[in-house]
Formats: C-alpha cells, sequence, structure tokens
C-alpha cells in the first residue's frame, strides 16, 4: 500500500520516482511477455509474413494503425483517427535510426514499433516528474505539499492505462505534454499574482502551444483549451466589473490567443487530410461526404462512419459489460471534479501563514475540474466508454486529488490504517492494469 511519507526533496522525489517507474515497467513487461502465443487476434502478423518478435506483444489495437502509418504514411481514410502528431514523431525518429531511411513497408514495422516503445516510456517518466512539479506549485505552502506531489506522481506511475503506457499509443506522449500545458498555466496564474505579467504572457502562450501539440497526438486534447476558456471568462467578468484597462486588455488578448494556438493542434491534421481527399485531382465520383461539410472534419466523419460513435450510439445492451469497466474511471473523474469545484481557499492555506497564492490556485484547480468533467461527460455520452480508462492517464486532477485525500485523511488515522477509499482505488489500479496487460498483450479486450 501507499506509504503517506514523502520524500522530502524535489531530487530525491525525482529518483524514488524512477525507481517506483523501473519495477512497475519491468513487472508489466514481465505480464507482456508471459501472453500466449501470436494474441487472439492476429491482425499483427499480417503486417508482414515475417514473425514481428518481442515487440509485437505491444504491437496491438489501435498500434497497429500508429506503427504502420509511420511506416509508410497515411493512405486510407479511416486512418486519419490516428494522432497525427505521434505519427509524424515515429516516422522521424525511425528515419533518423534507420540505415537506409524509413523502414521497408514489406517488412514488420520493427523500427517504427521500438521507437514507439521507447518514447512511451520516456514521455511516460517525463510526465510524472512533470506532475510532482505541478503539485508543488499549486500548494506551494501546503505543510504536505512533497507528500501530495509523491504520491500523486505514483499515482501516475501505477496508471490503470497500464499497458497502454508502454505500448506505441499516443497517451504517454500525450499527457507529457498536456501536464506540461497545465503546469505553465499554473505557473503563469502565479506569476500574475505576483505582478510579473511578462512572465504570466509568456507561460500561457506556451502552455497554449503544448495544448496544441498534444491535440496533434490525441484530439482530445482540444478539451484542455477549456482552461482558456475559464480564464477568458474570468477577464470579462473582471473587465465588466471594474472597467477595461491596458493590463486587463493585454492578459485577455494572450489568453485568447493561447485558445486560437490550441485550435491549430486539431484544424492542421485536418487540413491535410482535406487536401489529400478533397483537393488534389479528387474525381467529383470518389469525393468523400464530408468534404461537402461544414466544417470538413474527417476526424468526425471517421469517428462516426467507421467506429459508429456519436450520441448514443455505445448505449446498448451488449456494452454494458464496457460500461461497468469504465465506472471506477468514470466515479474518480466525476468526484474529484466535484469536490475540486466546491472547494474552499482554506484547503491550501496552513494556520501559520495566509498563502498569497491561494486565489489563482483555486482558479487553476477549478479550471482542471470543469475540463476533466466534460470530457468525462462527453467521452461516456457519445464515445466508446471503455477509453476514458487510459485517456484518464492524461489528466492530472485525479491524481491529485486522490493524493490529497490519502494524506488528509490519514491525519485521522493511527499509523497502521489506511484510508479506505485510497486503499480500494490503490488496489484496483494494481489488479486491473496487471490483467489489462495481460488480455493486450494476447489481444484480448477491452482496448
Amino acid at each position: 500500500m501507499l506509504q503517506i511519507s514523502g520524500p522530502s526533496s524535489t531530487k530525491n522525489a525525482l529518483v524514488k520516482l524512477t525507481i517506483v517507474f523501473v519495477l512497475w515497467k519491468l513487472l508489466l513487461f514481465v505480464v507482456a511477455i508471459a501472453s500466449p502465443g501470436d494474441g487472439y487476434d492476429t491482425s499483427t502478423t499480417l503486417l508482414s509474413p515475417t514473425k514481428p518478435g518481442l515487440v509485437g506483444k505491444f504491437v496491438r489495437w489501435d498500434a497497429i494503425y500508429f506503427t504502420r502509418i509511420a511506416q509508410r504514411n497515411y493512405v486510407f481514410e479511416q486512418e486519419w483517427a490516428f494522432g497525427w502528431g505521434y505519427t509524424r514523431l515515429l516516422r522521424i525518429a525511425a528515419k533518423c535510426i534507420a540505415t537506409s531511411g524509413a523502414s521497408d513497408e514489406s517488412q514488420f514495422p520493427g523500427v517504427e514499433a521500438w521507437v514507439g516503445v521507447v518514447i512511451s516510456h520516456v514521455a511516460h517518466l517525463f510526465s510524472a516528474f512533470i506532475l510532482h512539479y505541478l503539485a508543488s506549485v499549486l500548494l506551494k505552502n501546503h505543510p504536505s505539499r512533497n507528500r501530495i506531489a509523491f504520491i500523486g506522481s505514483c499515482l501516475h506511475i501505477l496508471s490503470p492505462a497500464g499497458l497502454f503506457l508502454s505500448a506505441p499509443y499516443g497517451e504517454p506522449l500525450f499527457a507529457c505534454f498536456n501536464f506540461l500545458a497545465y503546469y505553465l498555466f499554473a505557473r503563469a496564474l502565479l506569476w500574475q499574482a505576483e505582478s510579473k505579467f511578462w512572465r504570466h504572457d509568456t507561460a500561457i502562450l506556451f502552455s497554449g502551444f503544448f495544448v496544441a501539440v498534444a491535440t496533434t497526438v490525441r484530439s482530445n486534447g482540444l478539451m484542455s483549451g477549456l482552461l482558456f476558456a475559464c480564464e477568458a471568462l474570468h477577464d470579462g467578468v473582471a473587465i465588466i466589473k471594474s472597467g477595461l484597462g491596458y493590463e486587463k486588455a493585454r492578459k485577455l488578448a494572450v489568453t485568447l490567443i493561447s485558445g486560437i494556438l490550441v485550435s491549430s493542434g486539431s484544424i492542421l491534421p485536418q487540413y491535410l487530410a482535406y487536401q489529400q481527399f478533397c483537393l488534389e485531382d479528387v474525381p467529383d465520383a470518389v469525393l468523400r461526404p464530408w468534404c461537402d461539410r461544414m466544417p470538413p472534419s474527417i476526424y468526425n466523419f471517421v469517428q462516426s462512419y467507421y467506429w459508429n460513435t456519436g450520441f448514443l450510439r455505445y448505449w446498448t445492451l451488449s456494452n454494458l459489460p464496457l460500461f461497468l469497466l469504465a465506472i471506477p474511471s468514470i466515479l474518480l473523474f466525476l468526484k474529484s471534479s466535484m469536490w475540486t469545484l466546491s472547494v474552499q481557499q482554506s484547503i491550501i492555506r496552513t494556520k501559520e501563514t495566509r498563502d498569497a497564492y491561494s486565489i489563482p490556485t483555486v482558479r487553476s484547480l477549478r479550471a482542471f475540474a470543469i475540463t476533466q468533467a466534460l470530457l468525462c461527460l462527453v467521452i461516456v455520452f457519445n464515445y466508446h466508454v471503455q477509453i476514458l480508462t487510459r485517456l484518464s492517464s492524461g489528466y492530472p486532477l485525479w491524481y491529485l486529488w486522490l493524493a490529497y485525500t490519502v494524506v488528509e485523511d490519514s491525519k485521522d488515522y493511527n499509523e497502521t490504517a489506511k484510508p479506505k477509499l485510497a486503499k480500494a482505488t490503490f488496489r484496483w489500479m494494481i489488479i486491473y492494469s496487471i490483467i489489462q496487460g495481460g488480455l493486450f498483450a494476447s489481444f484480448l479486450p477491452p482496448a
């Protein structure tokens, strides 16, 4: 079970997080290689007549698309559902590693697969580090800041996303960029409170940039644009109440520009797809129906046409087991969001000193909560609900809320007792990740 105590310094914390990370990844690696044969579904073997080897255990489900697209670029319409930014990174890295450019299309995309595995591990570890810094910024003067930051980062390492965070999937890289954007957003609001306006502006703009990059990896990154919508609303209310001044106008303009940057992460890949399917000498007879829609979104079309997403389309009796599997993630998302939205500034103050950063910290947390709650509702009502368990890896609030719960509840218990909620959640995360890892490596659902 999680230890309530945490390391006292950031350097010490990062070393301990690395140890936890290595041990956890080794366990998942053993689970993967212990899975039998080529798996229940043999789609991986169709990539080439040669045996994929050990890395084939990680090339399952969407990883087949990611690695194949990275190997020979986008060809088929449905492939544009898979993150353009992530496949570009795999392709560029594989070209740099391979002695003769990208790997031969007739061969199994082993270079791209191994590159994806390495990127996933590095991004997952870095995102745990960033989450530690984010917690330290949000709870700057909290007496238990170090423990909350350390436990929250450990929870991210042990994420129920499991082997998805080791395979050639976009989730680890998305989490890394999204956490970095959240960190810069929270830091920007603190600098604003300290009247360090240019630092604020720079951090907000880079926050928007990294959300845009995250959106090219996973389209749900677009939901993180709500951070800037919340802040723009706050700025607008302030202008209405006390009038428009230079500082307020500048801050609002910077926030809006950041929001525009976020949208570019969705627009750019779809523009490239529009050029391929709608502009490059395509005969009218074969022009795809989404080309004439407004906006002409290939992503929305292929998700609906090939994966049957849409409002309540997934709400069928046959999908009930997948809803049951997603219930823990749904509850964690909604519980942590609702608690944060109702929280008072007192949670980030000590009795000894009034924290000057409490107001911007509460604003950051509430923006995080709104984004997380709305994402949860969108997934539940419009998409394949089971993906929420792996998408949860990219959103920091529920980790920090659970870590906060561990630390605060422990004050009401003796040294050997554990908070019931934290204990149950921790057990679920470990058990689910190990079982899911075995199923994933065997090419079995859920995915």
